[in-house]
């Protein structure tokens, strides 16, 4: 929109053309963190459309598996902490549906006890932090005056200001993508420890496409 194409040139100028002129390189592993305002995505109550989006993007492991950034210590993607998360999520789904669950808190404190466990090789990591997608501040969003970011955690280092843009705009689709699902967002397991390097990359397209 306007207000990105007003800043494009002046942010690649001042931040990564200065940056390379200091011979400062962006490396391969190194991660960017990307925020989201809760209320912004998905509204004061949108607790059904928040569970399809966590549960679209769970579906899509390859984007924390090496498309997007690769480091399952403090980014893993779900499927990879070590079960099949597939029964945890349809009862969140149905504490939704029924009316047991019924604030972004709540969600979060069951996310939290059924899906948020430690990667294996993250044991002294915060588990509640290191996750592809951080969500602790929908512990204080319901009772919040301004509106408050999750985090996903599964983000490239940008090169260039086009590349954050890029990023922004696959976040920003992801979201509207699940804002089309009525009913719940079903689960797909895909262990991505199992993936090799080229279904990463075909689910990708796949993705896109």
């Amino acid at each position: 929109g306007r207000p990105v194409a007003a800043v494009r040139q002046r942010s690649q100028k001042m931040i990564f053309e200065s940056a390379e002129r200091a011979r400062l390189q962006v490396l391969p592993e190194r991660a960017g963190h990307m925020n989201t305002g809760i209320r912004s995505a998905f509204g004061r109550s949108g607790l059904k459309a928040f569970l399809n989006y966590f549960t679209y993007f769970s579906n899509h492991p390859e984007l924390s598996s090496g498309i997007l950034r690769k480091n399952w210590r403090t980014a893993p993607p779900l499927s990879v902490l070590g079960y099949n998360p597939t029964e945890a999520l349809l009862s969140l789904q149905a504490g939704i549906d029924s009316g047991e669950i019924i604030s972004y808190s709540q969600l979060y404190a069951q996310i939290l006890k059924k899906l948020y466990f430690t990667h294996p090789e993250a044991s002294r990591m915060a588990v509640d932090h290191n996750q592809a997608l951080n969500l602790k501040n929908f512990k204080f969003i319901d009772e919040s005056p301004i509106d408050l970011p999750f985090e996903n955690r599964a983000v490239r280092a940008p090169r260039t200001f086009q590349e954050f843009i890029l990023q922004a705009e696959l976040q920003e689709a992801l979201i509207l993508h699940s804002l089309k699902f009525k009913n719940s967002t079903p689960y797909q397991y895909v262990p991505a420890d199992l993936l090799t390097d080229e279904q990463i990359y075909q689910r990708f397209i796949n993705l896109l496409e």
